[in-house]
């Protein structure tokens, strides 16, 4: 019984043997290498949207410009104008201070009245 099973064993291995003798090398169709690097490309290509502009490197140097000097210029218009509104909040505050927290007699005062 052992013999037959170890017979029937080497006789599948030899017939799953004879059938990959006649295989060669797996071959691709013509053209499929052009037609895959360009599907490739076509992927990694940026799609059309509406923010499509910024992968051009010019757009977004340009835009980053734009944005810096905005930015600057509202700085520089901030910090011109609030000098005199600065001022005015110091002196408000320093009088609400003045009133609420003076080193006045609290003592005479509440027995005044």
């Amino acid at each position: 019984m052992e013999n037959k099973r170890h017979l029937d064993i080497d006789k599948k291995i030899n017939e799953a043997m004879d059938s990959l003798e006649g295989l060669g090398r797996a071959e691709a169709p013509s053209f499929f290498y052009t037609r895959l690097e360009a599907r490739m490309e076509q992927d990694l290509a940026p799609t059309r949207g509406a923010l499509a502009f910024f992968s051009n490197p010019k757009w977004s140097v340009a835009m980053l410009s734009l944005f810096m000097i905005l930015n600057v210029g509202s700085i520089f218009l901030i910090s011109g104008e609030g000098n005199g509104e600065v001022a005015e909040e110091v002196a408000t505050l320093e009088s609400f201070g003045e009133e609420y927290f003076s080193s006045s007699d609290l003592y005479g005062y509440q027995n005044g009245f």
